[in-house]
């Protein structure tokens, strides 16, 4: 599996490849000047969808909640997740660690993790997924982390058809 991952502050794209071992559990912790941090971001909306641009703009097509397949395992082409985070003055000007997983069953199938600067009130991750393996219907949560602590969570539902 090749997850490609945009970042709209630095403008550059990176292919990470992932293990479908699903012991694999990264824990992270926020250090900013070797001190740990509470973080007060919150996020502004986060989905899934087919495509999306950012041309000074962010331009989303096909929102969805859920997919279909005749069959299981299947595989999902292309997908992006979209996060947009609202970053206080308090928290600007740092550097910080964002990450994201996809989990079946409690079971993480997806996973993984970029550094930024917080130069805005606002941040923005665009995660490309290609090929995602779904093995079987049922739902898949998505979680978003800043910092090794929980910020956000949406779904999707795999249904066969």
């Amino acid at each position: 599996m090749r997850l490609l991952v945009w970042d709209e502050k630095v403008s550059s794209v990176r292919s990470v490849s992932h293990s479908q071992n699903p012991s694999l559990e990264t824990s992270l912790i926020l250090w900013y000047s070797g001190v740990e941090h509470e973080l007060n971001m919150k996020i502004n909306f986060l989905f899934v969808c087919d495509s999306v641009t950012n041309d000074k703009k962010l331009n989303v097509e096909g929102i969805f909640d859920s997919v279909a397949s005749q069959g299981f395992p299947a595989l999902h082409p292309v997908m992006f997740v979209v996060v947009n985070l609202e970053i206080p003055q308090e928290e600007q000007g740092k550097s910080y660690v964002e990450s994201f997983k996809i989990l079946f069953d409690n079971k993480i199938i997806i996973e993984d993790t970029t550094s930024f600067s917080a130069n805005s009130a606002r941040h923005q991750f665009l995660h490309r997924i290609e090929n995602l393996g779904l093995e079987n219907p049922g739902r898949y949560d998505i979680q978003i982390f800043m910092g090794g602590k929980k910020i956000g969570e949406t779904y999707f539902m795999a249904k066969q058809i």
